[in-house]
């Protein structure tokens, strides 16, 4: 019985056994995916992935699939450089040359939130070039405000990370309702699908509120006078 078993192991792990794959390349308005699939199931992801800014050409991300789940070192990169490997299979940052705005963040202790030092803060795996480039791309002052004089705004992205995701909400410099909702928008996209690694305090991985460097906007200075 061992040897029949052995037998069968050995045949399933012989070339003729392996699944067949497809390549899929995947485009959204600002970035091309390249990965593998199952020739029979194309819902499952399987071999190499890559992303890249497809103003350019620029890869972003690159790692490997099995089985619709990230595996090993996955490598994030912004300006050609390497900024971020995050090893999925060990869960664990092996390489984060990011700079983070801040070490301060705020978590649970008791019945009150409170600014603590974070060992580490929350990271997102992805590039910066590509959240940062999505959101200067889509970020604007409206007209509203550009008529009433206001030709510089900012919005901060605080973020809630949390072992099992994350959300956002906006913080504007001005409070105006179109502002924030073309700011909100623009974070849903840059943001969208992004995973965290949660921040760490006192050894363990917390819930924080943590904030991210502010989004600066300039307009122009748009006469309201209507020629008749």
């Amino acid at each position: 019985m061992k040897h029949v078993l052995l037998l069968l192991m050995l045949l399933l792990a012989a070339p003729g056994f392996a699944q067949s794959l497809k390549t899929v390349k995947e485009k959204s308005r600002y970035l091309t995916e390249e990965y593998s699939v199952l020739a029979d199931n194309k819902a499952v992801r399987s071999g190499p992935y890559k992303k890249y800014f497809r103003e350019g050409n620029v890869l972003l991300e690159e790692g490997q699939y099995e089985n619709n789940q990230r595996v090993g070192q996955w490598k994030f990169l912004a300006n050609g450089k390497e900024e971020l490997v995050h090893d999925y299979t060990a869960k664990k940052v092996i390489v984060n040359t990011r700079k983070n705005p801040s070490s301060v963040g705020l978590i649970q202790q008791a019945d009150s939130l409170a600014a603590v030092e974070l060992e580490q803060p929350p990271l997102y795996l992805a590039s910066s070039q590509q959240v940062l480039g999505i959101l200067m791309r889509e970020s604007r002052l409206p007209l509203n405000l550009m008529k009433a004089g206001t030709l510089e705004a900012s919005f901060r992205i605080a973020a809630t990370v949390s072992p099992s995701g994350a959300h956002y909400r906006i913080i504007p410099s001005v409070q105006d309702k179109e502002f924030t909702t073309l700011s909100r928008g623009a974070v849903q996209l840059a943001l969208n699908e992004v995973e965290w690694v949660p921040a760490v305090y006192q050894g363990q991985s917390v819930t924080c509120i943590y904030t991210l460097e502010p989004i600066i906007l300039h307009g122009v200075a748009v006469s309201s006078t209507i020629v008749r």
